[in-house]
């Protein structure tokens, strides 16, 4: 602590509790002869820790480090303090590191400093599109910092990378068309029209055919998360009757591998919160599903579109 600072009294209070919760069982002692020799040794070998029988003046019998004698908790502990106080000061680190690692599985390249993010952080300190706070915490969450590039066939380099939350980055996808963001606010805004006669036919037998499995896995999805469920199976054979998603205005084409893709219909809530009620759920195409997520309120999208616009998109 320099000198001349002072803790509030609130700061003290915590300081004297974490001192008391640290208290050690058996008094700290100064390092013994024999101990000296073991981590002069130690370090003679190059070694970075030494292990000695004698508890730290904080009680922990740990290794220790054989430069300052401190053993491995607390320099943990230490270390951690540290990583989350620059962690708050400096919110763009963390979004550097995980920016670089994706580019070397992307195979991109990545020609980025700390200096340049620092240059470009917003100072207001939130999302320039959905306005939201941006900050670290120990998970990640819809205000987490993220790097995006802005041309997504680009590589991480000053003039394509912004900093959004992880929110907008969910959003965002790899989708430049504001277009898109405009279909799937005026579907979220207004119901989509259900046929009073199915059209879908089977082309499997209807224990296996699309309709089925996404009748059933969302039922399933209603038990295990306590959501209202209220769709029949004829229900869902109507939703199908159209020729494809709403908002991509791409036809439902399913994967020939295992799991979904791009094309893939699925069975979306409008309102996440009201569950798979009848009005309230329509089928758009997997990525539509990945776009849309887990939002409620379409200004989103329309704030997503006017910055992409904004970009010359």
């Amino acid at each position: 602590m320099k000198k001349g600072s002072a803790h509030s009294d609130e700061t003290k209070a915590k300081m004297r509790l974490r001192a008391q919760d640290r208290k050690p069982e058996t008094r700290y002692s100064p390092l013994s002869e024999e101990e000296k020799k073991i981590r002069k040794t130690a370090r003679d070998a190059g070694e970075n820790w030494y292990f000695f029988p004698r508890p730290c003046k904080h009680g922990h019998i740990e290794k220790k480090t054989t430069d300052a004698s401190q053993c491995y908790r607390c320099h943990y502990l230490d270390s951690s303090s540290r990583e989350k106080r620059r962690t708050r000061s400096e919110p763009w680190r963390i979004a550097f590191y995980s920016a670089k690692q994706r580019a070397g599985k992307i195979g991109v390249k990545f020609s980025l400093t700390q200096q340049e993010l620092k240059s470009i952080w917003p100072v207001t300190g939130t999302c320039p599109i959905l306005g939201i706070p941006m900050f670290s915490g120990h998970k990640t969450h819809d205000g987490s910092p993220t790097l995006d590039r802005t041309h997504p066939a680009g590589d991480y380099v000053i003039t394509n990378v912004v900093f959004i939350s992880q929110l907008a980055n969910r959003i965002k996808q790899n989708i430049t068309d504001p277009r898109i963001f405009d279909r799937l606010a005026a579907w979220m805004t207004n119901p989509s029209f259900v046929p009073s006669i199915s059209t879908h036919v089977c082309e499997k037998p209807k224990s296996i055919c699309v309709c089925y499995r996404l009748w059933k896995e969302r039922q399933k999805e209603a038990e295990r998360e306590g959501i209202p469920f209220d769709l029949e199976l004829e229900y869902v054979q109507r939703l199908l009757s159209v020729p494809g998603c709403p908002i991509m205005l791409t036809p439902f084409i399913r994967s020939k591998k295992r799991g979904p893709c791009a094309t893939s219909p699925t069975l979306d809530k409008r309102q996440p919160n009201l569950g798979y009620v009848k009005g309230n759920v329509a089928v758009i195409s997997h990525l539509a599903n990945r776009i849309k997520n887990n939002v409620s309120d379409p200004n989103y999208f329309l704030l997503m579109a006017v910055w992409l616009r904004e970009l010359g998109f």
